[in-house]
């Protein structure tokens, strides 16, 4: 509900005028306004089923889609569930004719910022699915060094909380590919299905931005923690803080998340907090190693998430 979005964050102006991101938030608010005058990030309805392979860089293991923008040739886009927004590159979007691109604020990447914009695509088809109106912000993939991946140049970051939010998603790393079913077409909910692989199914939560899927994590035996479930992170990240007070070796340690456990993981200390004062207060990413090899499905309509190994 982009009116509602654009009504929080006018809110958020109202309390804290002077925060230092008023001005980027001023103008997502007025692109939300934009957005709201129609629906947006529409999913043609009659394809029910869908299968996409997806690419992965070797050593880097992130889910790389194709997909056709605005009819174009396909581009590949990263499918990642720890997006705020869907994101798309300058360059990319100025070559097959996006436009117009709205004002809009800093956009935060994994290690830098960059200026951006935003902007409504028109379409967006995965397969023989098209999803028509998607919101993006607007930024230059190469100062957040994300444009050229090895031999992968990629064009946009989608989130499925986002563009998906009609489907069960199930995300095959072993098979390298990815399940779309429409939730009118499922039937009995993906967790109670039963299937020749183990599996365990755990409820997760968002973030306070609606899109970053939460779950209870615990290292080295630790008691539950809340981490982000992060398709678009090759590693695993940890709060150096909870590092330090839980006494986890970075270089060697067991994760257990959803039922499963991985054991001699290594992961990437970072500093500060990785979500604001008032959200969730996130300890850790789990990426790639922890879900090597599995089958993950995110059902967003019961907000579970079900780990099939």
């Amino acid at each position: 509900d982009y009116a509602a979005a654009a009504a929080s964050l006018e809110d958020f102006l109202r309390l804290a005028p002077d925060d230092r991101r008023a001005e980027g938030t001023r103008n997502l608010a007025r692109f939300y306004r934009e957005v709201a005058r129609a629906p947006a990030a529409v999913a043609e309805p009659r394809v029910a089923r869908l299968r996409l392979r997806f690419d992965l860089k070797p050593g880097d293991e992130i889910p790389y889609v194709p997909a056709r923008t605005n009819g174009r040739p396909e581009a590949y886009i990263l499918f990642d569930t720890g997006a705020e927004r869907n994101v798309m590159d300058r360059e990319y979007a100025e070559s097959i004719g996006v436009e117009p691109v709205f004002p809009g604020g800093e956009l935060h990447g994994p290690w830098r910022e960059s200026p951006a914009g935003h902007a409504i695509v028109d379409s967006l088809s995965l397969g023989s699915l098209t999803i028509r109106r998607i919101p993006f912000a607007v930024t230059d993939f190469e100062r957040l060094h994300l444009r050229l991946q090895g031999e992968y140049y990629i064009a946009a970051i989608v989130n499925p909380a986002l563009l998906l939010r009609d489907y069960l998603v199930v995300l095959d790393y072993h098979a390298r590919h990815i399940e779309l079913e429409r939730y009118d077409d499922a039937g009995l909910p993906y967790g109670g299905r039963r299937t020749r692989l183990r599996k365990s199914t755990t409820p997760f939560l968002f973030a306070a931005n609606g899109v970053w899927p939460v779950l209870p994590a615990s290292l080295d035996g630790t008691r539950p923690l809340p981490f982000l479930v992060d398709t678009g992170a090759s590693d695993l990240l940890m709060s150096r803080e909870t590092a330090a007070v839980l006494r986890i070796d970075p270089l060697r340690f067991v994760a257990s998340a959803g039922g499963h456990a991985r054991e001699r993981l290594r992961g990437i200390l970072l500093d500060g907090s990785l979500s604001e004062p008032w959200d969730v207060q996130i300890h850790g990413i789990l990426g790639f190693p922890f879900f090597r090899g599995m089958r993950v499905a995110f059902d967003y309509e019961n907000m579970t998430l079900t780990l099939e190994n």
